[in-house]
C-alpha cells in the first residue's frame, strides 16, 4: 500500500493509474496534506510518497516518517536533500523523474534500499559525516557531568522545570537550581533552550524536540 501526497491532482491521477497497471501497488492519493494526521490514524501503509512543493512539505515529511518509508521528490538541490534527509527521508528522487523511474525507487524503498540521486549523493555522505563528528564531540563533553548532572540534564531537555527536578530527584528547590547551573557552566550552555539542542546533537531526541 502506497500513499501518495501531492497537490499536483492532474499528475497524481496520471502517476496513480501508472503504478496500478503495474500490478504492484495499491495506491492511496491525498491532494491536501492537512487531511495526512487523520488518515493516518486510520490506515497503515507500506510506503509513502511526498512533494517537496505542498505547503508545509518538511512538516508533513517528519509527521509520515514515524509511520513508514518515505520517498521525497524534490529539485536537485544539496540544501533541500540534506533538509529533507534531516527530517526523516528515506529516498529522494528528482521532481523531474518518469513515472517508471518513481516506480522503481519505490520498490527499492520497500525492498529498505534508499535511493539518492547520485550527483548530490557527495554532499548528503559529507553532511553525514560532519554530523557524526559533531554528535561524538558533544557526547564527549556530556562525560564531564556526573551521574547526578546527567539526570537533571535529561529532565532539562524534557521541558522540566526547577520545582519538577526536585520532585522527581527528591531534593530541595535550590540543590535542584544550583544542579541545572553547573550542566550550563559545564557545557557552555545558556538556556534550557541551548539544552535540548544539545541533547539534539548527541542523538538524544527529547519528546516533541526532534
Amino acid at each position: 500500500k502506497l500513499l501518495i501526497v501531492d497537490d499536483d491532482v492532474a499528475v497524481t491521477n496520471f502517476l496513480m493509474v501508472f503504478l496500478m497497471q503495474t500490478g504492484i501497488y495499491e495506491p492511496t492519493v491525498v491532494n491536501d496534506s492537512r487531511t495526512v494526521p487523520d488518515l493516518l490514524g486510520k490506515e497503515q501503509f507500506d510506503a509513502m510518497l511526498l512533494d517537496l512543493r505542498i505547503p508545509h512539505a518538511i512538516e508533513r515529511l517528519t509527521q509520515l516518517s514515524s509511520s513508514a518509508p518515505v520517498m521525497v521528490l524534490g529539485p536537485s538541490e544539496p540544501d533541500t536533500v540534506i533538509a529533507a534527509f534531516d527530517a526523516g527521508a528515506a529516498s529522494y528522487v528528482d521532481d523531474d523523474a518518469s513515472f517508471q523511474e518513481i516506480s522503481d525507487a519505490v520498490q527499492h524503498l520497500v525492498r529498505g534500499h534508499a535511493v539518492v540521486p547520485p550527483p548530490l549523493l557527495g554532499a548528503l555522505l559529507n553532511h553525514v559525516i560532519v554530523r557524526r563528528r559533531g554528535e561524538l564531540a558533544a557526547r564527549q563533553q556530556l562525560e564531564l557531568l556526573t551521574a547526578r548532572e546527567r539526570e537533571v540534564f535529561d529532565l532539562v531537555a524534557q521541558g522540566v522545570d526547577n520545582a519538577g527536578i526536585a520532585d522527581r530527584l527528591y531534593i530541595s528547590p535550590a540543590t535542584a537550581r544550583t544542579h541545572v547551573q553547573r550542566v550550563f557552566q559545564k557545557l557552555e550552555l545558556h538556556s534550557r533552550a541551548e539544552v535540548i539542542a544539545f541533547a539534539i546533537r548527541c542523538g538524544i531526541y527529547p519528546d516533541g524536540a526532534q
